[in-house]
């Protein structure tokens, strides 16, 4: 083989390997574009989650939801004024 097909042997083989690359590449590109489409639905879902447990716990942090469940749950009452003790903290 003379260097001319050696030469030109090479360059097919660049070429060739060149447009393996560019294939591999946009491959990897699309596949990472995916997988950041998937995460962003996830973090949407999780961000809509996280807003209905805020809802929740002010909806069971309402002082009136409290009580009730303290008398209907726990049988507390309200103590008589004449019961209620007062402590005083002397610095």
């Amino acid at each position: 083989m003379n260097r001319d097909a050696w030469v030109m042997a090479g360059l097919v083989l660049l070429v060739t390997g060149t447009a393996l690359g560019v294939v591999y590449e946009k491959y990897r590109s699309r596949m990472l574009f995916h997988q950041s489409r998937r995460l962003e639905r996830k973090l949407d879902a999780l961000e809509v989650e996280w807003q209905q447990l805020l809802i929740e716990e002010h909806a069971l942090a309402d002082p009136a939801l409290i009580e009730r469940l303290a008398r209907t749950r726990l049988d507390m009452i309200v103590p008589a004024p004449e019961t209620i003790v007062y402590l005083s903290v002397s610095d």
